[in-house]
């Protein structure tokens, strides 16, 4: 008796989906082109990289099996583990910068003691995220690139010597850092 009654419910809650998306099929309609969308560049982009991750294909003659060989050669390139600890490092100074730093700027922006300048605060703030990438990379040269720019100009103004921004592995990081987290502040 209960197996039946089981049977009915499970037919009864199918006919009910059915139902219900019969009755909103439009809003189904508004949001396939986004799953289409996915489905295509997402979904099978990520499914065809993972097949051609295991042959030798230069995109124009056929593909060639390797099984595992593309892998092997890349743990035994003297390049990946360098790549990997500096992805490693930039996501450690990253993350912080682009957590914390927005909360505290969102209690502050929010805070009595601006209220009267607040929205010029809040479009400052908020202009890299909107602003083109082309753009926000000009404005960062000047800021960082050699001896003539204005971070190097404020550091040798207060008795320092001028830090080779871009141009040292160690400061090309933190200047990446500081880049993606100025754009990303908004």
């Amino acid at each position: 008796m209960s197996a039946i009654i089981r049977e009915q419910t499970k037919a009864q809650r199918r006919a009910d989906l059915w139902r219900r998306i019969k009755k909103n099929w439009h809003a189904y309609l508004f949001i396939s082109p986004f799953y289409i969308l996915f489905l295509v560049f997402g979904v099978f982009s990520f499914a065809f990289s993972i097949y051609v991750s295991f042959h030798r294909w230069d995109g124009l003659t056929p593909m060639r099996w390797l099984g595992i060989g593309n892998y092997v050669e890349l743990f035994h390139d003297p390049y990946f583990f360098q790549t990997v600890k500096n992805t490693f490092i930039l996501l450690v100074l990253d993350f912080p910068l682009k957590v914390f730093t927005p909360l505290v700027l969102a209690v502050a922006l929010n805070s009595a003691l601006i209220k009267k300048r607040r929205g010029i605060y809040r479009t400052l703030f908020y202009l890299p995220e909107v602003t083109s990438a082309v753009v926000v990379a000009i404005v960062f040269k000047y800021f960082f690139k050699g001896d003539t720019s204005i971070v190097n100009y404020f550091i040798v103004q207060l008795g320092g010597s001028a830090v080779p921004w871009l141009t040292n592995p160690f400061w090309a990081k933190i200047s990446l850092t500081i880049l993606s987290g100025w754009w990303s502040q908004g």
